[in-house]
């Protein structure tokens, strides 16, 4: 078995929706620690390895999420200051 344990793809799937699912409930801004404490019981459930495994996953995808964003707010700024020169020429 390889660091996911016995947890299958289907398995994964599964987990993942059903951790999105429970982050989605507003307790917490962007469910920070709801998705890690979500996450980490429902991989458990499903036969992850350790209880470190499904927090591991839903912490890597918020950083990702987080750095994909902040890239998009580099482009928004330089959009915006374009569009208050064309707003001052008309």
């Amino acid at each position: 078995a390889g660091p996911w344990g016995s947890l299958g793809l289907s398995d994964f799937i599964l987990g993942a929706v059903l951790g999105n699912c429970a982050m989605a409930i507003p307790i917490a801004p962007l469910g920070l620690g709801v998705g890690q404490y979500a996450f980490s019981e429902i991989f458990m459930a499903l036969g992850a390895p350790s209880v470190g495994f499904g927090s591991a996953i839903v912490t890597a995808s918020q950083i990702v999420n987080l750095l994909l964003n902040l890239s998009g707010s580099v482009f928004f700024a330089t959009y915006k200051h374009e569009a208050q020169v064309v707003d001052a020429i008309t």
